[in-house]
């Protein structure tokens, strides 16, 4: 049964499950240059909300968000829509092991996602998402109304 968690204490083993699971649910390409140093960075970052998607003891999938003040640093050059927003976050990474797509795992990971923006105080979420995919109906339709 898939359960998604929110990581408090990312430790050396959950930068490697996040390695994993990234590496394996991206074609070869759309990964970054160096994924240790990314996600040893961004995942320490203290502002960084982690969510784990876990099929008993293996982790499946992992959901990435970050404050969009920090996105905007990021991204702001190649996105000039992109504003400044201190009461909202941004999803920079989400990954789900093929095999476990279309099991409920990515609304398991939003319905814990928000969870944790109440428990902080966050009222918006921002993210890319290519249209023809249908990740960006399934974001509205989870998230109308926050």
């Amino acid at each position: 049964m898939l359960q998604a968690h929110t990581i408090d204490v990312v430790t050396d083993e959950i930068i490697k499950d996040a390695i994993a699971v990234s590496r394996s649910s991206y074609p070869p390409g759309w990964g970054c240059s160096d994924p240790a140093g990314y996600y040893s960075e961004k995942l320490r970052n203290e502002g960084c909300v982690l969510i784990m998607l876990c099929d008993t003891r293996k982790s499946v999938g992992l959901l990435v968000a970050i404050p969009q003040n920090e996105a905007v640093e990021e991204l702001g050059a190649t996105d000039p829509e992109m504003k400044e927003d201190p009461a909202g976050y941004y999803i920079e990474n989400i990954a789900i092991l093929p095999s476990y797509r279309g099991k409920s795992g990515l609304s398991k990971m939003f319905s814990e996602l928000k969870v944790e923006m109440k428990k902080r105080g966050l009222p918006r979420i921002s993210l890319h998402a290519r249209i023809s995919n249908s990740l960006t109906t399934a974001i509205r339709t989870h998230f109308k109304g926050i």
